[in-house]
């Protein structure tokens, strides 16, 4: 089964969001950067089944980066996982203020 995982640059910083998994119990997000040579997870972030989406912020643009997300069944095993999705400094997702509320558009 496969996750569908979106990604965009936010305020220096990448914002993701996935779709649900109904049998998952928590979601396991990873943070990759990478330079010219050398390429090494920075980040793993676990997150109750209830939330599908995280923000890494204060990220350097001197780095591209990717995420994968991993779903966990009961059992613990993974049940569902993304493609790697990468996210350059240049993907700036569209924003729009409305009241001073800030709308995120992909």
């Amino acid at each position: 089964m496969n996750i569908t995982l979106h990604v965009g640059q936010v305020f220096q910083g990448i914002m993701a969001y996935w779709n649900k998994i109904e049998e998952s119990v928590s979601y396991t997000l990873t943070l990759y950067a990478s330079d010219n040579n050398n390429e090494c997870e920075i980040a793993t972030i676990l997150l109750d089944r209830n939330t599908r989406y995280y923000t890494f912020q204060g990220l350097s643009s001197k780095y591209s980066y990717s995420l994968k997300v991993e779903a966990e069944g009961r059992d613990g095993k993974i049940i569902a996982q993304s493609d790697r999705e990468k996210c350059y400094p240049g993907d700036v997702v569209n924003i729009a203020a409305k009241g001073g509320i800030r709308v995120y558009q992909y």
